[in-house]
């Protein structure tokens, strides 16, 4: 696959998650978002949509240009979660507090709620264990990276 397929596909991810949040949030508010009092107006609405999919076309691009998607779903799955990559890798290296990438809670819509966090062990247990008699790693809850946290 071409750099420009792979780009292409990329944009198309950021295509549909844009879609999908504008979709819910006129379900919410039963109207355009940028009418909405108190929200962004329509040119800052439509700037910060261009954003997202130039971030989701370089993201694909870039992992494409160094060999690293193997087909059109995984340059559209890097399109959906190229801002994900970008805040991971950020906090990964130490570059930036993941504090100062979350959303404020004005902007996020019901396509924008970070996942349910994960289920705690059964009571009575200390955890989950390897056959060998160890403990498993368990994710920290602080942890930014873990999925289902607050900053994701």
């Amino acid at each position: 696959m071409g750099l420009a397929e792979v780009a292409m596909w990329g944009l198309a991810g950021g295509f549909v998650v844009e879609a999908l949040n504008l979709v819910a949030s006129i379900r919410q508010q039963r109207t355009w978002p940028w009418q909405v009092p108190g929200e962004i107006g329509a040119t800052l609405y439509l700037i910060c949509s261009l954003l997202r999919l130039a971030v989701s076309t370089i993201v694909a691009g870039a992992l494409g240009a160094d060999d690293q998607v193997s087909g059109a779903a995984g340059a559209f799955l890097i399109g959906v979660g190229a801002p994900l990559i970008i805040r991971a890798t950020l906090a990964q290296i130490g570059a930036v507090s993941t504090t100062s990438l979350e959303p404020t809670a004005d902007s996020i819509t019901t396509m924008d709620a970070p996942a349910p966090a994960a289920l705690p062990p059964p009571s009575g247990t200390a955890g989950p264990s390897i056959d060998d008699g160890t403990d498993a790693v368990v994710p920290d809850r602080d942890d930014p990276l873990r999925i289902g946290s607050a900053d994701v």
